[in-house]
């Protein structure tokens, strides 16, 4: 069967699906027929069809109201099903155009938007998410539980990323049984025809008491097909402020004044959203095969099996349900923001947003600042003050920035302000003007002497408009003048903090973790690719200090699930060779992170980064991986238990929780 009639197969079979809606959709969000908008002589089969706006202001934008729900949304309903993407740029004409997994909200009238439906959760709530997977994959029977390269394009299950809480699996042995929480072992199967009714499952879980607020996010994360759906199949999920928690005015004083602005200024999530087409090399010559693979875009992973370096054989599909006419746009990568392509956004004069920025593309890194286009530099009328990464409020804040880095699954929460009379034109960009804050040579290193092969840029992501303000001016915010509160999962582990809480260096447990290099493309976990179960899984002993003295976090990101990491310390060979990532004010010994990214200019030192785990009460199987999600789905990831002492290795506790459990290093709030 050819590709076309698969993707017309599987779109046709989800429109007559009674569980799906039945009738196509567009960016206008309520069902509707319309494929008509923007010229083009090739129209999409029927089905869903996303149009993406273009220029248009942010707060107008398709699922705008569920990108930021204004009150506590702990439960959704969401229909994972073929999208066609279109975007058609006035003056140029049609630049994308592809079909793959998208979230249909189910609230009564379907929605289609570029994202699912935010939770907004307080600490200690709950949430549950059902999804119906309304894919078709004919070849679904074959499909193999876990391979090499990509497979089962069709099956699903969703990460809840960035969230400290229980993982769901206290069995290798069971993992794919589903009875709660953040289990990504999980599979939600394809139907394998179209008579068949979709499968249907409802995650669900709890968030500790204990957890802080700020921006995570939820994505599909089935082995074997995350970077075919992550883009377009996700969501956030906002945890709730509680500024009596974690800066009350008794033991945090010095948080008063950010504290004020933080909760009476305008809040917005701005999800940077990537759709890869473009090829790191010329496909046309073989000699490119291996190199297309480790930096790979849609194409590339929904490439035919045939392919000796690509694709699972034994699943015929790989990728072929959903990819269809691909793109017009002949390789270009696109940025959208919110499901918009260079939309519009409005600042108050001298008055502070605050902006949580999320990138939820598959692959790759970006470098974002507030530009000055008639001099294409960072602008001096603007202000970024950074208050949180990863959803971990930084240990001293805000902490003053030119500019931010986020790679892919990272997040950074800032306050914003410009004092640019209006008129004066602004962009938000991804281009040049940011890089330079960070490296004097675009992001190179001694293997990419042209510059790094993961950096996406795009000069234009949003225009800014500076409007005349409502009141009076925002004051100006004392810098790291705010200490909050910690929980234990997130306290501090530098030498001093473990000297003053009685904890021994030399009880901090060590771990050789690395990512390295066999296959000439992606990477491996200390020389091996993944597999499940795992006989030899990274284990972490709940009631210890654990450090990672990591290597390869300044090529690929590091995605740990469950618990967050600090950075306690680096090699001072990181600062040479024209890297500037400590004067750039962006990167500080102390922060966390759940997803890390240091992409300078130098060869990969000796115990580059050393990163220190408290792990916290949640016992069981989890995972690390690189957050270049083409590489995890080719095996750059690896099984991680959180051991419980006392407890075999494959029956920890079946709550998920470790009895008795007290942090060897204790939080400073009493939430």
């Amino acid at each position: 069967m050819s590709l076309l009639a698969l993707v017309t197969l599987l779109l046709l079979a989800v429109a007559g699906a009674a569980d799906t809606g039945a009738n196509a959709a567009t960016a206008g969000n309520d069902v509707d027929t319309n494929h008509s908008k923007g010229p083009g002589k090739n129209r999409p089969p029927a089905g869903y069809v996303y149009e993406v706006p273009v220029n248009r202001p942010l707060q107008r934008l398709p699922g705008a109201a569920v990108m930021m729900p204004k009150s506590s949304m702990t439960s959704s309903r969401i229909t994972l099903a073929p999208v066609t993407y279109r975007l058609f740029v006035p003056g140029q004409g049609l630049q994308v155009e592809f079909t793959q997994p998208g979230y249909i909200q189910d609230g009564g009238k379907q929605q289609v938007a570029a994202f699912g439906p935010t939770l907004r959760l307080a600490r200690g709530q709950s949430y549950d998410v059902t999804i119906t997977n309304a894919l078709v994959d004919p070849n679904e029977d074959n499909v193999p539980e876990h391979g090499e390269y990509w497979f089962g394009p069709g099956d699903t299950n969703l990460h809840l990323h960035g969230l400290h809480a229980a993982t769901g699996v206290p069995s290798q042995a069971t993992a794919t049984e589903y009875k709660g929480d953040d289990n990504i072992f999980v599979k939600l199967k394809a139907r394998s025809s179209a008579a068949q009714r979709p499968n249907t499952l409802t995650f669900r879980g709890t968030l500790p008491s204990s957890h802080l607020p700020g921006l995570a996010w939820a994505h599909a994360h089935k082995h074997g097909s995350t970077f075919m759906q992550v883009s377009s199949a996700h969501f956030a999920v906002l945890v709730e402020d509680d500024f009596e928690a974690w800066m009350p005015q008794a033991a945090a004083p010095g948080c008063a004044q950010v504290r004020k602005v933080l909760e009476g200024a305008p809040d917005a999530i701005l999800d940077l959203q990537l759709f890869s087409f473009q090829y790191a090399a010329d496909p046309a010559n073989p000699a490119n095969e291996k190199v297309n693979l480790d930096n790979a875009n849609l194409q590339i992973a929904s490439k035919n099996a045939s392919n000796p370096y690509c694709c699972d054989k034994r699943s015929a599909m790989n990728g072929h349900p959903f990819m269809g006419a691909l793109t017009q746009g002949l390789g270009a990568n696109r940025f959208l923001i919110n499901g918009g392509y260079q939309p519009r956004i409005s600042l108050q004069h001298n008055t502070w947003t605050r902006w949580r920025f999320l990138f939820s593309g598959a692959k790759g890194f970006a470098a974002i600042a507030i530009v000055d286009p008639s001099t294409n530099q960072v602008s001096p009328d603007c202000e970024m003050q950074l208050i949180a990464k990863d959803g971990i409020y930084l240990p001293l804040l805000p902490r003053k920035v030119q500019a931010l880095l986020l790679p892919s699954g990272g997040r950074v929460e800032v306050l914003v302000r410009c004092s640019s009379w209006p008129g004066k034109p602004l962009t938000l960009s991804a281009g040049a003007a940011a890089a330079s804050v960070f490296s004097n040579s675009s992001f190179g290193n001694l293997f990419y002497p042209t510059g790094n092969p993961y950096l996406i840029q795009q000069e234009l992501l949003a225009s800014i408009s500076v409007q005349y303000p409502i009141g009076m001016s925002s004051p100006s915010l004392a810098e790291e003048a705010c200490k909050p509160l910690r929980p234990a999962y997130a306290a501090d582990l530098r030498d001093s903090a473990l000297a003053a809480a009685g904890y021994q260096l030399s009880d901090v447990v060590r771990s050789p973790v690395q990512f390295t290099f066999n296959r000439q493309f992606a990477c491996e976990v200390n020389n091996q690719s993944f597999t499940f179960p795992d006989p030899n899984p990274l284990t972490m002993n709940i009631g210890t200090i654990q450090q990672w003295d990591f290597n390869d976090a300044v090529f690929h990101p590091l995605h740990v699930h469950t618990n967050p990491f600090q950075l306690v310390g680096f090699n001072k060979a990181l600062l040479e060779a024209g890297a500037k990532p400590f004067t750039s004010n962006f990167y500080k010994i102390g922060d966390y992170y759940d997803t890390l990214l240091f992409p300078f200019y130098t060869p990969i030192p000796p115990d580059a980064l050393t990163l220190r785990f408290q792990p916290g009460a949640f016992t069981g199987y989890s995972v690390m991986h690189c957050h270049y999600l083409m590489h995890e789905d080719l095996g750059c990831m690896k099984v991680v238990l959180f051991k419980c002492p006392g407890f075999p290795d494959d029956a920890q506790p079946a709550n998920g929780e470790c009895p008795g459990y007290t942090p060897p290093v204790p939080g400073t709030a009493t939430a």
